[in-house]
This record gives structure tokens, sequence and C-alpha cells, in this order.
């Protein structure tokens, strides 16, 4: 895990799929009764990189 300590990102990579990344942390979120606002999906921007 890193730390950027000038704005608090914490990144961490999973071991996981992204849809099954996105679906748990969503389901996190919603349990603690965190509300979700935004997702926004980079794939298509993504694979013009590819």
């Amino acid at each position: 895990m890193t730390t950027t300590a000038d704005n608090g990102i914490i990144n961490k990579r999973s071991n996981h799929s992204v849809e099954y990344t996105v679906e748990k942390l969503k389901n996190i979120l919603q349990s603690k009764g965190i509300t979700l606002f935004a997702l926004v999906d980079h794939s298509g921007e993504a694979e013009k990189w590819e």
C-alpha cells in the first residue's frame, strides 16, 4: 500500500477484476450507510490507449 503524504490518497492494488473490486467496494460503502453518488467508467477511454 502506498500513501502520498501531500494528498492523503491511498493506492492499493486489487488481486481481483475491476468489476469484482467495484462491486465489493460498493457493497462495503452501502453496508456502512455511505451514499455513492457517482461512479465513472473510464473503460472506453482506456481502450483508446491499448
